[in-house]
């Protein structure tokens, strides 16, 4: 009796799709990660912007008592070059001062870095966000 001698050659179509539905998995898994970083990154800026302008704001108000007629224009000769430029793009942010405190306006803020920022800043009594972190109010003796 003579014996046929069988091969295989090639992949079978089980072996293809295991591989496709793991690469997948690493992609969703890796753009996930990837949005996440952002945002992080984003709020983090954020909120570095928003402590450098607290901390502007509270050295220009020293030799006067009040934040009254301090502005973005006054400020930025402290800030970095980029200091009022939110890090997801956009318009800038804008600073109006009152004579107890001042107003940071951003538009457009990510629903993921508001919230970051939201649990920041709230956790100081000085700081009030309203209108989905585009308006963040610093007052002196809330």
């Amino acid at each position: 009796m003579k014996r046929l001698k069988s091969s295989m050659l090639g992949v079978t179509l089980l072996e293809i799709m295991l591989v496709l539905a793991i690469a997948a998995m690493i992609i969703v898994m890796s753009v996930r990660y990837y949005q996440s970083a952002s945002i992080s990154q984003q709020a983090n800026a954020f909120l570095s912007q928003v402590q450098a302008i607290s901390s502007a704001m509270n050295s220009m108000s020293q030799s006067t008592g009040t934040y009254s007629g301090l502005s973005e224009t006054s400020i930025q000769a402290i800030l970095p070059p980029n200091g009022l430029i939110p890090p997801w793009g956009g318009s800038g942010l804008t600073v109006a001062g009152s004579s107890t405190g001042f107003t940071i306006t951003a538009a457009n803020v990510p629903t993921g870095v508001c919230d970051l920022v939201t649990r920041q800043l709230t956790a100081s009594a000085n700081y009030t966000v309203a209108s989905g972190c585009g308006t963040i109010t610093y007052t002196l003796n809330p």
